[in-house]
């Protein structure tokens, strides 16, 4: 799951853009965000447990266009299970909890990777979790390429549902924004990108995409996989990006005692199957390992790429403020391969 917020690597350092020359967005892509006060929220209206016979032709939308289709195979009907079923029974995350992960392209020290949970905010009036991922090279990877990219996701507190994401590209070899305004109501997608290539060339682009039902963002994908838990075997839900459609799909492998900086953790071990275009397209396996234990945190990922391997490890975590509201009901649907573990009263 950490290839999620990566960005790919290339070669020929330059100076990187200030913060100024990343900002530009059209006025219709403002929204208003304020900040809020968790003890100020309303709790979510508890949802019965709710299954839905469909399969992956039927999940996207009809108007969805061509590049935002559902995988094609698979047309036996499955059964997803959208709601408590395979949830927990606890806030797995917390605002304020931060994460941090050193970065290795082979041999070489890449950066350092940073998540965290920021205060929640409302956007246009809609109470949201905020969460804020950040990766930048180290010194040594800056002689070949520097990178100091930041994202940003906001979800609905009451169902998990992305709203809004966006992207500050700042790279050796390219520099640009990308912003999506997310209806998870009407399926619908506003997407936004400015991008400049160091070689020449800029790349503007504006339009509306159509996603799955209850698809995450490729970033807050990284935080609803939490939120998964008692299911006895494999998973899968569906992610949007860029104007398209897929699905991660986490298979277990094992369960085993994980050493990494931040310490000694038991641990699951999934192997993952993300569809990640470009320089971060997996040529192999992608391994993930997270704690066995109500966080699912996430301790070490490792993937070959189109430019190598590429692994990174927990170095450092504090756990922020726990949160009182009732757990949210996710729009998102999972699809399980197994029966859910039967909830501990």
């Amino acid at each position: 799951m950490g290839l999620l917020i990566l960005s790919g690597l290339g070669a020929c350092a330059r100076d990187l853009k200030d913060d100024l020359e990343l900002s530009s967005t059209p006025s219709e892509f403002d929204q208003k965000i304020v900040a809020t006060e968790l003890s100020t929220l309303q709790p979510p209206t508890p949802l019965a447990p709710e299954k839905i016979k469909t399969s992956s032709k039927s999940a996207a939308p009809k108007s969805a266009i061509k590049s935002a289709a559902a995988p094609k195979k698979e047309a036996t009907p499955r059964e997803l299970v959208v709601a408590k079923p395979v949830l927990t029974r606890i806030w797995p995350i917390a605002v304020g909890e931060k994460s941090a992960y050193n970065l290795r392209w082979g041999v070489i020290e890449g950066g350092v990777v940073k998540i965290e949970v920021r205060p929640p905010q409302n956007l246009d009036g809609t109470p949201a979790l905020h969460y804020l991922g950040t990766v930048k090279s180290s010194k040594m990877m800056d002689l070949f390429y520097k990178i100091d990219n930041s994202i940003n996701t906001w979800v609905r507190i009451s169902d998990l549902a992305p709203l809004r994401q966006e992207i500050k590209q700042n790279e050796s070899a390219r520099w640009g924004r990308r912003v999506m305004m997310i209806d998870p109501d009407k399926s619908e997608v506003k997407f936004y990108e400015n991008l400049t290539k160091a070689k020449g060339g800029t790349k503007e682009d504006k339009r509306i995409d159509k996603m799955l039902l209850g698809a995450q963002d490729i970033f807050g994908a990284l935080y609803f996989y939490r939120f998964v838990q008692n299911v006895a075997g494999d998973y899968k839900f569906p992610i949007h990006d860029k104007g398209k459609n897929w699905f991660a799909e986490l298979k277990l492998e094992d369960r085993e005692t994980l050493r990494v900086p931040a310490g000694v953790f038991q641990a699951r071990r999934y192997k993952v199957a993300p569809r990640l275009e470009g320089q971060l397209e997996p040529k192999g396996d992608v391994v993930v390992w997270v704690s066995d234990d109500d966080r699912a945190l996430l301790l070490k990922f490792s993937a070959k790429i189109k430019v190598g391997s590429i692994t990174g490890e927990l170095i450092e975590h504090s756990a922020g403020q726990p949160i009182s509201l009732a757990v949210p009901v996710p729009l998102t649907p999972v699809e399980q391969s197994a029966a859910p573990v039967a909830a501990q009263e």
